[in-house]
């Protein structure tokens, strides 16, 4: 540390510091370098067999002498152990190791190297300096200017956003409806009510290139909680919004359906029947304008957890959903669909729900087979088998 403070510049440094992400080993890192780094070892009271000044190991005093009567002694073995880490001692001298091990010869001081002087790195682009120092300094200061500096995407955002994604029309998109996001986060319900519509003329007025995935996940993710506003009037405002808006966006809804659907179904299961109407209005525009293929999950997700007053409408559109999706992709009825299908067919007991159920199942047994559909309950249980039996010869 301390050779990095004297190599770096303080700013440098300081940059270098920043990188630590524990702050006490930065305070500490500051500590050792304000103190500079500790002094060399120093002889102090007699010369050891090689020249050197005596070292002492922990729990020896410095004028203690070593017990020559007994070479095996453990304060010996200690000191020639530390000693041959660093090249020294008898166990690294190949003469007269035998003399050496009993005490009899002494070998001859070794020399004292002389301390060389520390050529200063270079710190521009010509010579003068080690050049794998100075290459090893850019490297170090190129890693602190990097740990400081706001990080940036592949497409030269600086959040990591994709390209387009903050720039472009989508950007654009964002900046127009900033002012909106800030309302509907008010406490005000007034407020919030202002920034739903504010939302939808802006909204309207985009063109389709206006929402990219970042555009719509953020829009959607300020709009979507409006949808389930203890206010009846913001949460009927926010599912008009929704289906004036949609047929704009259309498939671009995708990033937003996970979140979106179960607030809807949960606006179909309302006791307001305002707001029951204006989420049935709102699934149906979502219906129209996003592709089956991107609704069999959502939708066969609220039919398996969604509430029980939304389900016979949710049945009711999944079986839309199924006509549509299976000319182009039938696997999504026997992945998503019909474990839904086959989960209300066994837990359900309200007979508008398993009415609805039951239309489902006759449509995907007339467009997947009733055979896919018994081997599918067979693999549950008998009960299951015996309960799509039963569905399927109308029971």
């Amino acid at each position: 540390m301390c050779h990095l403070h004297r190599m770096l510049d303080s700013a440098d440094f300081d940059r270098l510091l920043k990188g630590l992400q524990n702050e006490m080993k930065a305070k500490k890192v500051r500590s050792v370098v304000e103190k500079g780094p500790p002094p060399l070892p120093t002889s102090s009271g007699g010369t050891s067999r090689n020249g050197f000044g005596t070292f002492t190991p922990r729990g020896r005093s410095l004028n203690a002498t070593p017990d020559r009567t007994r070479p095996n002694s453990r304060s010996e073995r200690v000191d020639d152990h530390l000693l041959s880490q660093h090249k020294f001692g008898r166990h690294n001298q190949r003469k007269d190791t035998h003399a050496l091990d009993s005490g009899r010869v002494s070998p001859a001081p070794l020399p004292l190297a002389e301390p060389v002087a520390r050529r200063p790195i270079a710190r521009g682009g010509g010579g003068g300096g080690d050049d794998g120092s100075a290459k090893m300094m850019d490297a170090l200061r190129a890693r602190a200017s990097i740990k400081s500096s706001p990080q940036r995407g592949s497409g030269g955002s600086r959040n990591g956003s994709p390209p387009g994604g903050d720039g472009g029309n989508g950007g654009k998109l964002l900046e127009a409806l900033a002012p909106a996001f800030v309302k509907l986060k008010s406490k005000d319900w007034t407020e919030r009510l202002d920034g739903l519509r504010k939302l939808e003329a802006i909204a309207k007025r985009a063109n389709s290139a206006s929402f990219t995935e970042r555009a719509t996940t953020q829009m959607f993710d300020a709009m979507t909680p409006t949808i389930g506003d203890s206010n009846s009037k913001v949460s009927s405002q926010a599912l008009e919004t929704l289906t004036d808006i949609l047929p704009s966006i259309r498939d671009g809804m995708a990033p937003a359906l996970k979140t979106l659907v179960p607030k809807l179904a949960a606006g179909i299961g309302s006791t307001n029947e305002k707001v029951r109407g204006a989420a049935e209005e709102a699934c149906e525009s979502l219906v129209d304008s996003v592709s089956p293929e991107l609704l069999a999950q959502p939708f066969a997700h609220c039919v398996t957890y969604g509430v029980a007053r939304a389900k016979p409408a949710l049945l009711h559109r999944l079986a839309d959903v199924v006509e549509a999706v299976h000319p182009t992709k039938p696997q999504l009825i026997s992945k998503h669909v019909l474990p839904a299908a086959m989960s209300t067919l066994m837990n359900e007991k309200n007979l508008e729900i398993k009415a609805a159920n039951a239309s489902l199942v006759s449509i995907i047994a007339r467009l997947l087979g009733k055979e896919a559909l018994l081997q599918h309950a067979q693999a549950i249980s008998p009960a299951a088998e015996r309960k799509m039996e039963q569905c399927l010869s109308g029971r």
